[in-house]
Parts: structure tokens; sequence; C-alpha cells
């Protein structure tokens, strides 16, 4: 750790206490107001450090010396792959930090003496010794008075407490099952259903069974929040969950934070304005599945530059598309940090003719790798479009399901896509297979990610709410923002507490020869290529 560091971590110390080490997401909060933007991996890798040693029963009155600092060395090199040199070294520093704070010994303490003391002018004979009778009754009718406060706040308190019934975790679950959404709603419902059926059969979380309550909610954004925040008055519900986007994810965001109610957001579509606040920092207590557009475009950019050793790069996105202009935006930026940039940087409107021009183009200027940041509609038609055109480099998309691939036509040229879920990944393939014993019913390819997300947000809530320390939404808010390495059936998931959401979730490499894709790998930024 170096001196920089050390001495922000010192002062964030010496201002709250050593308790605040015993905090490490909020500890995390006030380093990154500190600190440059660039140090973030120096947070993430000390505030995870505190979260091992907490787990393994460290507290600030703990002695970091004999067998239980050779027990903490074990975890940290465990837990986070630290050497032991670098062990010792953060727990040395740990123990500085605590020193800090300590009285100081009897060498410098103050002592009553003779000499150091002031006198008091007449003595204690001119001391009063009783209270008069007004002044008495006054202060016992203020404390009178606060114990009757406390009283109210405690009884208060208990009546916002969450509880489970019935032998029962109960989990809301918001999506539209009425109007055009009906039967993508019902399949999304049956997809949580079935985690539920899957955790229940394993013995349920903590003696508990799982429970699942279905609710349609309106399209519009306002009267969604206001038909959730009636629901949740219900105190039997302890967590949230939804597949809205757009603005309904947004008002049932921001009504989380106000009710204290866990959210897990299972939409693929997310883009930072939905997930973050107006000063772009996350709701306390929203949580999402799903990696933003720009956290995909740094992957996107990094296989394009080590992996497919792109030199002469396009860059082709929908400027009328929220999700490619941010991840775009990403593209720019980490295709820099990897020692390249867009040699072409076309956007299209959706129009024929636009595509087509912007084709040409791309091929006119001798590019060797196309890349298709977003979501567009237009991708298939493009992909068609280039074989028509001329062009034989590389192209990598991203978020293009196999699917899709069916209606580029026989000549499309040959691609790589990084998807959040491929249709042909042998573990998603499992889960399609449970959900069609169970319901007696094939799910269309489509529709596969939107019940990979659900399902596996159901089992990430009740990962959460095995390892809570309670009931309330702050308790299990703890629990999703420490979840680690939980393995789900489309990824391994982390939560990054800075973003709550997936810390470097890894995507699926599909490559597609024609009309059909071929499940390749799970590739991320720690696995490599």
């Amino acid at each position: 750790m170096d001196s920089l560091f050390f001495d922000i971590l010192k002062d964030v110390v010496a201002e709250y206490g050593t308790e605040i080490l015993e905090e490490p997401d909020r500890l995390a909060q006030f380093l990154e107001d500190r600190l440059p933007a660039d140090r973030e991996t120096d947070i993430f890798r000390v505030t995870f450090a505190l979260h091992s040693l907490i787990r393994s029963g460290w507290t600030v009155k703990t002695e970091l010396h004999g067998a239980k600092r050779g027990l903490f060395v074990k975890k940290l090199s465990d837990d986070l792959a630290f050497t032991g040199s670098s062990s010792e070294d953060f727990l040395d520093t740990l123990d500085k930090l605590l020193k800090q704070d300590k009285i100081p010994d009897k060498s410098e303490a103050v002592v009553a003496r003779g000499g150091n003391l002031r006198n008091i002018e007449g003595g204690i004979a001119n001391s009063p010794r009783t209270t008069s009778l007004r002044r008495k009754y006054f202060y016992n009718g203020t404390v009178l008075l606060a114990a009757f406060a406390v009283i109210i706040l405690l009884l208060f308190q208990i009546s916002r407490q969450r509880n489970p019934v019935s032998n029962e975790f109960r989990i809301a679950f918001f999506t539209p099952v009425s109007g055009e959404a009906t039967q993508s709603g019902h399949r999304q419902l049956k997809a949580a259903q079935l985690a539920v059926e899957r955790v229940n059969k394993q013995g349920g979380v903590r003696g508990y069974k799982l429970k699942i309550v279905g609710f349609d909610v309106p399209e519009n954004p306002a009267k969604a929040a206001e038909k959730a925040e009636e629901i949740m008055r219900d105190k039997s519900l302890l967590v949230m969950i939804t597949s809205l986007s757009g603005e309904s994810a947004k008002k049932l965001a921001e009504l989380s934070d106000r009710l204290e109610i866990p959210l897990l957001l299972s939409s693929a579509e997310l883009t930072g304005d939905v997930a973050n606040d107006s000063e772009g920092k996350p709701y306390l207590y929203t949580f999402r599945i799903s990696s933003l557009p720009g956290e995909t475009a740094r992957l996107m950019a990094y296989y394009a530059v080590k992996g497919m050793k792109a030199r002469k790069i396009a860059l082709l996105w929908d400027e009328n598309d929220k999700y490619s202009y941010e991840a775009c935006e990403a593209l720019r930026l980490w295709l820099s940090r990897y020692g390249r940039r867009a040699a072409i940087d076309i956007s299209y409107t959706g129009k024929d003719s636009d595509c087509t021009l912007a084709l040409k183009t791309v091929k006119a200027r001798g590019a060797d790798t196309l890349l298709l940041p977003g979501n567009t509609k237009k991708t298939a038609e493009m992909l068609s479009q280039l074989q028509a055109v001329g062009f034989d480099g590389n192209v990598l998309g991203m978020n293009f399901p196999e699917s899709g691939l069916e209606n580029s036509g026989e000549n499309s040229v040959q691609s790589c896509w990084l998807n959040r879920i491929s249709q042909s990944d042998p573990q998603v393939m499992s889960v399609m297979n449970d959900y069609k014993k169970l319901y007696n019913e094939v799910c269309p390819p489509e529709e596969t990610e939107n019940i990979l997300l659900v399902y596996d947000s159901v089992n990430w809530a009740a990962a959460a709410l095995y390892k809570a320390p309670g009931y309330r939404g702050e308790a299990v808010r703890h629990g999703l923002l420490s979840t680690r390495n939980l393995a789900l059936a489309h990824a391994t998931l982390t939560t990054d507490p800075r973003s709550h959401g997936p810390l470097g979730k890894a995507c699926a490499l599909v490559k597609a020869f024609g009309v059909k894709g071929i499940f390749q790998r799970r590739i991320s930024l720690k696995t490599g290529l």
C-alpha cells in the first residue's frame, strides 16, 4: 500500500473512528470521494480484504498477533489470492490504523495532582447541594418525555419490521402479465417459480421455504410505482424483483430506496441513467444482474485488440439507440487504453440507405475489423449486406442471440458475438430443459435471455437471504452487497460495491457461421482469452 493511499485511509479512520473498518462498504464510499478515479482497484482490494477478515471473526478489538494472525493470513491468501508477504503487509497496515486511535499510555496521560488543577473560588462550600423543585420537575419531565420518544421510535421501527410468515421467505416479482407483454410476462413468472422449486427441493433457505408472489404492473411508470408501493405494505414481502426496464425500473429503484426494501433488476436492457441516480451513483437498495453497456464494451475492446489482433477498426452504431450510444462511448475510451483507436466511426439512423452507405464506407476505407456495439434491430440485415458489399474482415458484436442469425441469410459473413447468455451454453440448456419438463412447454429461443436472468435473480435473492444477518431491508441489502463468486446458471456473480452490478462478469463468446451460432466458452478480463 503506497503512502498516498495509506495517508488518506489514516485520515478517514481518524475522522470516523476505527469502527469504520468494520463497515467496508461505507469505507469504500469515503475513499472514492478522496482518491483519484484510477485507484478503484486498490479501494476494491482493501474493502474486500476487510470483508474477508470480518467473516473470519475479526473486529477492531481483535489483536493481530499470534495464532489469529496466521489464520487471517491464510484467509486472505485463500479468499483473495494474496501472497504471504502482501497478507502480512496488509495486517501490519491495519495494526497501525488501529493503534492511532488508542488512548495514550500512563506516561502521556494527564494525572490530577497539586498545581495542575484550577482552583474553584470559594471551595465546595459555596456549591449548591440541592436543586430547586421547579428545576427538578423540569429535569424529570424532560427525562420522561425522552423515554416516551424512545418508546414511540421503537414501536415505529417494529411496525416497519419485515418478517417471514408461515415459514416462508416471500419475494415480490413485478412484471407485465397483461396486454402485449402477456406471454413474455407469464414465462418470466414461470422461470421465477422454477428457481423457487429448485431452492426448496434443496432444503429452502435456513429452514424457510422460498415463495415467489407475482404481480401485474401497469405500463405507465408512475402508476407502476404507485401499485408496487401499495403491494409492499405487506410486511411479509422481503425482496422485490422486476423485469421492467427504462423509466418504470427507475421509478421502482427510487421506491426501493424510500421504503428501504432491496430491489433486483433482471432486465438485460438497462442503461446507466436507469440504474443510477442523478449524481451517477447506484441507488442504495437497488442491484442489477446484467452488465451496463460500458462494462460489456470494455471486454469487447479487449477481445478485439488482444484476441482478434485488430489493426484498423471501424465502429458502426445506432444513434437512435441509447444502449448503442453508451456502448460506443465506452468503446472509444477502452480502445485508446489498449493502444488502438477507431479509424472509422460511423453512426446510422436505422434507414436502409443509411446502413448500406455506412457499410460501403467501411469496406472502401479498408477496415479489417468491424465492431457493432449495442442491441440494434438492424444487425441481422447488416450481416447480410456486408456480404453484398464484399467485406471480408472480422465482425465482432454484442448481445445478438443465435436465433437472430436465422434472419441474416445463408450468405451472411462469419462473425463473433459477446452475449450475456448463449442459447447453446450447456448450463443454459439444462435450465431450459427443466422449464420444459415442469411446464410441458417449449420456450421460444428469443425468450431464453429474459427467462435465465429472472431465474438467476431469484437464486441471487435466495443466496442473499441465506447469508443476511436478519430480515430487515438493510440486512438483506448487505447480503446482496457481499455476494462473491456465486455460481448461477448463466455466469458466476460477484457484486461490485461501487456500482451494485456484476463485477467483471463473463460474456458468452459465440461464433456464427451463416445462420448457425456455436457457443465457444465464457470469457472475462479476469479469465483472459
